[in-house]
């Protein structure tokens, strides 16, 4: 059901209920369960304009600044975005998803320092969400950092093994690390765990990464037959895909 302007009057004459019986905590809860969900209508204005009514009642909860941040990086205004995560962050440093986001707004934003900063509070908050160990990886693999992308990964599968995306995430920082046996090793066990994949699965995408993937670690390796066999895989499912969705091809290696 669509969010309307009498809703809208309803969550705040509730909120101003609790706040003037000093229920800070009920007021906080209105807020959370009412932006919790029309952020999944993806109507960002919509959201920008609640969140501006939820700061100006409750000026010191991160509820309105952390989701005023998710609708301003959906939006592509990343800046911005920063500025009211940052000051979610200060108001609720316990709330991993705000440096989860605020960390991915980061790596928009190529500030990748500040992001492995952000991903380092993170995993002191969640050591239990793979999601949030590939965000990490991510950043130390754009850092360079690709032995430290590999414990990344490794901490992933540890809690997802059978997610294919991971090991073929961690091949490729394996092959720009030199560790070309470990690469090839894992390029093999996401090959496996995708074998019974069709091609109008969404997790063919996979195969995709799989095959590029492993053809510039084959070329790193000095292997340039294995690395065009395996882009010329690549090229055939891309052309697949292309027809069917519309995607773009790289450029050749």
């Amino acid at each position: 059901m669509e969010h309307t302007d009498l809703q809208i009057s309803t969550i705040i004459a509730h909120t101003k209920g609790h706040l003037d019986k000093g229920e800070i905590t009920e007021a906080h809860e209105v807020w959370r369960d009412f932006l919790s969900g029309v952020i999944y209508h993806e109507d960002w204005d919509k959201v920008r304009d609640y969140c501006k009514e939820c700061i100006k009642l409750l000026p010191e909860d991160y509820i309105g600044y952390y989701v005023q941040g998710v609708a301003l990086s959906e939006t592509g205004d990343n800046e911005q975005a920063l500025s009211y995560l940052t000051k979610a962050s200060v108001l609720n440093p316990e709330y991993e998803r705000i440096f989860f986001t605020k960390a991915s707004v980061e790596m928009d934003l190529e500030r990748y320092e500040d992001a492995d900063k952000d991903c380092s509070i993170m995993l002191s908050l969640c050591t239990t969400n793979p999601g949030c160990y590939n965000l990490a990886a991510q950043v130390k693999t754009m850092l360079g950092q690709y032995k430290e992308a590999v414990e990344m990964y490794t901490h992933a599968i540890e809690l997802k093994p059978g997610h294919a995306y991971y090991y073929i995430q961690r091949a490729a920082d394996y092959g720009s690390n030199g560790d070309f046996d470990e690469a090839l090793q894992d390029f093999a066990t996401a090959e496996k765990l995708l074998e019974n994949i069709s091609t109008d699965d969404t997790n063919a995408m996979h195969l995709l990464n799989l095959y590029f993937a492993r053809s510039q670690v084959k070329r790193q390796m000095g292997d340039d037959a294995g690395s065009q066999e395996n882009y010329a895989h690549f090229d055939r499912l891309i052309t697949f895909f292309s027809k069917k969705d519309g995607l773009s091809k790289p450029a050749s290696n």
